[in-house]
Formats: structure tokens, C-alpha cells, sequence
């Protein structure tokens, strides 16, 4: 591609140096993302920082060490996985209530941050089911873990400029490696490598198991890594090779910290639109209800609230946590008769795809009805990625569903949300985060039901 370029379903530009094909049809969203996968394996990576775990989260990962990563923490997602996690996820749902109870005993209600409160409960359900760390965040707030959760994506405005500009300029990996620099806080994420090692150690040393993603990939290091199939009609069974040390530490860092981020503010951005619209909040509180209405909240139960899923998909929809998602060419095609060499940098636009009124009338208005079976059957599923789609999808995207609707669920059972005079409306994007997320701070009124 050479300047600008323009196709009927597809739009060139220059980021820097280097072209990239934005990629607007569905269609041909679904040909790059599934069909021919086998031409776009890889995402776009700079090796920014001198810790070698950096460079092996599966994000940064490409060919078959992806492939033999993304099997080994595959099962750990699996239907029965989670529903095993449901009763930790609750635990850490009734602290969060508990915390608010206490807080709101006086005057029965409180204005609260709520992307704080939201995301104390993702630290700790992430932690618990994942690492098997018991973190009360709530009982805690202050909590060096919680700090540096918050600091994730501060990296600062002149080591974010430096990052910028090595990417525009296509800096090669042999200097960026050796520079202190990274998309994320690397304080922060040495702070929780250190963490999870000493953990590791602890359960080797002490010869403790638990059923969790830390574990799987403990064991991924010790042996080779059994794959089951998710699908009960269809198990099989294969083994996989071995996973090293510093790609096992890069997955545990990277799926808790990425993990809380984009799930907490999923849910901060939840609560927002339902104070905004009560109406929708009260409809979703009555789906609550009526699924569970003594005893503890089960898996079936919130598998079975539909309009709390469509309230769900549409804040994913408004806000999908990636502004778009990359591949680049890894083997040589003609697609839709342009010609695509390796290396060309093909990019999806997410938030644009969402926002785009031929798919979603009215984009800027909160809408779950856009989500019933009938509307989604009317479009393509390649116009709503807020998880990507295809083999390179985000491996944790049903974790994020589950523990997201059992934290929605709890909140609307015990406390109303409204909107305050410190709620900023409409609100901003903070534009150095890599994640999207306001600007700033998402003052609610929470009253006590």
C-alpha cells in the first residue's frame, strides 16, 4: 500500500512507517479472524522491557509457541472449571454487598466510586479462583495488591511518547528489549510476578494443589499438558509439550491484571448506563429476582437470566475493553482481490464496527434489546467482537461473563443505583489507556434496597 488507499470493503493508512489494512466488511472480518486463520496467526508484537516474561503472555506469543500456550491454559475455562468457580465468585459478591451494607448502615445509602468498589471484587474473585489467594480487598482497600492494580495502565505521558514513537518508527526488538519501557506499569507488573512466584513456590515446596489456572500451569511445567475437550458430547483427549518457566509466570501476570482491568470496568460501565436508565435497571432487577429467589445463586440460575446477558452484551457493545483488534499476514493470500504480502498489519476496527449506525441504530443509547435471539439472527456476529473471535479469541472471555453476571446480580439484588451530582454525564475516555475506561472518577448513589 502506498498513502491512503480506498476499497469498496477494506481502507489502507500509514501509522508511522507502516501500512495497515483496516479491515470493515464483515465478511472479511470473518475470513481474517476464522476462515483463514492460517495466514494471520499473529498478532502485531514490540518487546518493550528487559524481563523475559514480558515478551510470553499469550498476546505476545506467535506460531506454534502460541499455539502450544493457548492449549495448555485452555482448560482452565472449561465449563467445568467454571461452575466450580461460581461458588468463589459468590463469596467474593456477598463481601462486596456486606462492604457496602456497612458502609451505607447510617444513612442507607452513599455515593461511591464505583469503579473502585468494582474493582476490589474483580482483584479478589480473579486472586481466588485463579491463584488461590485470598486478597479481602474489601476489608483491605489499601492493600499494596489493590495500589498496584490501580497503577496497571500508568506508565507515565514521557515513557508513553518513547513507546509511541518506537512503534511509529518500527524500532527493532533488539533495542526495545533492552529499554525499560512497556505498554503496561512495569512496576506493577513485577510487583505481581514477584507474587505469584513466591506462591508457586510455596505450593511446590509444600506439595499444595488447587484446582485452579496457576496450577494448570504448574503442572504444564512438570508434564506434558492433557487438552479435554469442553464440549461433554465430544471429549477427547491430547497431550501437549511442555510449558518453561517464564511463559507459565507471563500468563498468570498478564491474565490477573489484564483480566481485572477489563472486567472491572466492564462493570463500572454497567452500573453507569443502569443508573442512567432505570428503567432497564428495574426490568433486569425482575429478571434477577425471578431466577433467584431464595438460597444461594447457582450457575444454572444465572445461565438462565437472559435480559441480565443482554444488559451485559450491550455495555460490551458501548464499551468493548479493546478499541480494535490486529493480525499480521504470516503467509501470503489474495483477499477480495487485494494482495496481501507477509507482514502487512491488518487491524479490525472494534469500537467502530459498534458504533456503526447500518449495524446498531441509535449506537450512542443503551439498548439490551439489540441482543435478543431475533436482532442478533439479523446481523453478522462478525459486526460485535468485543472479545475478538476466531482460533485467537480471548481465552477468557467466558470467565469475564460469569463473574461479571454474578457480580451485576448481587448489586441489583441489595442496592438501587442512581446517578449523583459528582456523576459525570456524558463522561470521558481516558485516551493514554491501552484498555478503554473514563478519564476519571464514576461517582454513583448506591441506596440500600
Amino acid at each position: 500500500m502506498a498513502g491512503r488507499c480506498r476499497h469498496p470493503t477494506s481502507e489502507g493508512i500509514y501509522e508511522g512507517v507502516k501500512p495497515v489494512l483496516f479491515v470493515l466488511d464483515p465478511e472479511l472480518i470473518k475470513l481474517v479472524l476464522v476462515k483463514h486463520f492460517d495466514h494471520f496467526t499473529d498478532r502485531p508484537i514490540f518487546k518493550f522491557g528487559r524481563e523475559a516474561f514480558l515478551h510470553k503472555t499469550l498476546i505476545a506469543l506467535q506460531g506454534s509457541e502460541w499455539k502450544k500456550t493457548r492449549d495448555a491454559c485452555t482448560p482452565a475455562f472449561s465449563s467445568g472449571r467454571l461452575k466450580a468457580m461460581v461458588p468463589l465468585f459468590i463469596a467474593c459478591a456477598q463481601n462486596m454487598v456486606q462492604y457496602l451494607k456497612n458502609i451505607t448502615k447510617e444513612k442507607g445509602e452513599t455515593e461511591y466510586e464505583i469503579k473502585r468498589l468494582l474493582i476490589n471484587y474483580t482483584l479478589d474473585a480473579i486472586a481466588s479462583t485463579s491463584f488461590g489467594v485470598n486478597l479481602d480487598s474489601f476489608s483491605n482497600p489499601n492493600s499494596e495488591f489493590a495500589k498496584k492494580g490501580l497503577k496497571f495502565q500508568d506508565i507515565g505521558i514521557f515513557r508513553r511518547a518513547l513507546v509511541i514513537l518506537c512503534i511509529m518508527f518500527e524500532m527493532p526488538g533488539w533495542i526495545t528489549s533492552r529499554l525499560p519501557l512497556s505498554l503496561f506499569n512495569r512496576e506493577s507488573l513485577i510487583f505481581f510476578a514477584e507474587n505469584l512466584k513466591t506462591t508457586r513456590n510455596f505450593r511446590t515446596k509444600n506439595n499444595i494443589r488447587r484446582n485452579d489456572l496457576l496450577q494448570l500451569l504448574l503442572d504444564a511445567q512438570a508434564a506434558p499438558v492433557e487438552i479435554i475437550g469442553e464440549n461433554d458430547e465430544d471429549i477427547f483427549h491430547e497431550k501437549r509439550e511442555l510449558l518453561d518457566e517464564e511463559t507459565a509466570l507471563a500468563q498468570s501476570v498478564f491474565f490477573f491484571l489484564a483480566g481485572f482491568e477489563t472486567s472491572s470496568t466492564q462493570l463500572s460501565m454497567a452500573c453507569y448506563e443502569l443508573a442512567k436508565n432505570k428503567d432497564i435497571q428495574d426490568k433486569v432487577r425482575q429478571d434477577i429476582q425471578k431466577h433467584w429467589n431464595e438460597g444461594e445463586l447457582t450457575y444454572e440460575a444465572i445461565n438462565s437470566m437472559t435480559y441480565l446477558d443482554m444488559v451485559m452484551a450491550e455495555t460490551l457493545r458501548m464499551y468493548p475493553p479493546v478499541a480494535r483488534v490486529e493480525r499480521v499476514v504470516t503467509k501470503p493470500l489474495t483477499l477480495n482481490g487485494l494482495k496481501l504480502d507477509v507482514d502487512t498489519k491488518i487491524a479490525v476496527p472494534v469500537y467502530g464496527l459498534h458504533q456503526d449506525s447500518n449495524y446498531y441504530p441509535e449506537p450512542m443509547q443503551f439498548k439490551p434489546e439489540r441482543f435478543t435471539q431475533e436482532e442478533k439472527a439479523k446481523r453478522s456476529p462478525y459486526v460485535y467482537l468485543p472479545f475478538g473471535a476466531g482460533p485467537r479469541n480471548c481465552i477468557g472471555l467466558r470467565f469475564a461473563a460469569i463473574s461479571s453476571k454474578i457480580c451485576t446480580a448481587y448489586l441489583l439484588k441489595y442496592f438501587e443505583i442512581d446517578v449523583c451530582e459528582k456523576t459525570p454525564i456524558p463522561f470521558e475516555f481516558d485516551r493514554q489507556a491501552v484498555f478503554l475506561k473514563p478519564k476519571d472518577d464514576l461517582y454513583l448513589k448506591m441506596t440500600r434496597i
